[in-house]
């Protein structure tokens, strides 16, 4: 899944010249993994598992920068309003 937060994650990656390899080495990950959630094929940890903590650990061995990390978080929020939403409206239809 390719969201407008997968794709800032990866141009502030870029942009502090960190490959993929060496982020993946940094986070404890597959390479395969980072790249294939990068590339929109696999998904971010969702809410319940983590993501969150995940972005955050991107961003440190990234260096992002604190407005970096502002804009990210800030990304991050809005997937969880619309992600928490979704459940509520899942919910509601459910229970008619």
């Amino acid at each position: 899944m390719d969201t407008e937060l997968v794709r800032r994650l990866v141009s502030i990656r870029k942009e502090h010249r960190v490959s993929q390899m060496t982020l993946a080495s940094r986070m404890g990950i597959r390479h395969d993994t980072l790249r294939h959630i990068e590339k929109g094929r696999r998904p971010l940890p969702d809410f319940m598992h983590g993501r969150i903590d995940w972005v955050r650990r991107y961003l440190k061995f990234v260096a992002a920068t604190p407005e970096e990390e502002k804009e990210v978080l800030a990304l991050t929020s809005h997937e969880f309003v619309d992600a928490f939403a979704a459940w509520m409206l899942d919910l509601e239809n459910r229970r008619f």
